[in-house]
């Protein structure tokens, strides 16, 4: 497995786990479009290589991290910290359920 194929699978996993949303080939594609076509806001540049942008698939807002030089998305991110918070104790509680 090379880095694309590590980076597609953790993507796909994201969309999955924080908003349930089927991250296929389609929707990762028309993303990558609306980031090049500059249609969506640019939240903040975390490196040369790394941006943070604003994007809406249906009814759910998000960010979402773009690699500009592999020219994929690297992540999908909550916008406000309840929702993380949220997300996370959900999943501590998981992981403690399996102990």
């Amino acid at each position: 497995m090379n880095k694309n194929e590590a980076i597609v699978i953790h993507v796909k996993k994201r969309f999955k786990q924080r908003f349930n949303i089927n991250g296929n080939r389609f929707i990762r594609r028309a993303i990558i479009r609306a980031i090049q076509n500059h249609e969506c806001e640019e939240v903040s540049k975390t490196s040369c290589a790394r941006s943070v942008y604003r994007i809406k698939i249906g009814e759910q807002e998000m960010n979402v991290v773009y690699d500009n030089r592999r020219k994929k998305i690297v992540t999908c991110l909550y916008i406000n910290q309840e929702e993380e918070k949220n997300e996370r104790e959900t999943h501590q509680g998981s992981i403690e359920e399996r102990v």
